[in-house]
């Protein structure tokens, strides 16, 4: 079964499987790249904004760009009637990194959010 996610590109399916011992409904939506950017805190956000040196003690903090909210969202949304998370990104640096993104996200509306990773290639 397919129905619209909250962001119109990313949509979200549904069916049965044997999982884990068990029959199991799964839920599968997507990502479009990395879901979290990183970016200096204040006053450092400007290039001119100070000595290039005083960049290797400031603090960076994570945030959603504004064309990902809407996949933020829908993650946020369809976690909270999950039991159990696995990403299914890349086997490399970049999917790894945008697996941890998705965990930070979902873990955040559900903390004690089971996780598990897919391996293939």
């Amino acid at each position: 079964r397919r129905r619209e996610g909250i962001s119109k590109f990313n949509k979200i399916y549904e069916f049965e499987h044997h999982l884990f011992g068990q029959n199991v409904t799964v839920t599968m939506t997507s990502v479009s790249g990395h879901l979290l950017g990183l970016e200096f805190k204040a006053p450092f956000q400007k290039w001119h904004s100070c000595n290039p040196f005083l960049l290797f003690d400031a603090e960076v903090e994570k945030y959603c760009p504004d064309n990902m909210i809407q996949i933020k969202r829908t993650l946020e949304k369809e976690v909270r009637q999950c039991q159990a998370l696995i990403i299914w990104t890349d086997c490399d640096r970049e999917g790894e990194n945008i697996g941890f993104e998705i965990i930070d996200v979902c873990k955040a509306v559900k903390p004690n959010l089971q996780v598990f990773r897919a391996k293939f290639s």
